[in-house]
């Protein structure tokens, strides 16, 4: 099963603009990081929750394909 949280995405940072590549699922737990080029923290906010209803629906729909595909198979 693919779980979309462990996907790869890169949030810029407000001050220097340099590309840090995070987990979905870090915005999910809105954990603070650290800019890998100036060291500023970057505080990832998932407003509204809107990342976690996106990676659990996203998951779900994959575990209902993958539950189509097996009734097939029979």
């Amino acid at each position: 099963m693919i779980d979309i949280s462990q996907l790869k995405v890169y949030v810029p940072c407000p001050k220097c603009t340099t590309k840090n590549q995070i987990l979905l699922k870090q915005i999910e737990r809105q954990k603070t990081i650290t800019c890998s080029n100036c060291n500023a923290e970057i505080n990832l906010v998932d407003k509204n929750g809107k990342t976690k209803k996106a990676i659990n629906n996203v998951n779900k729909s994959s575990e209902d394909l993958r539950n189509t595909i097996k009734k097939f198979r029979k």
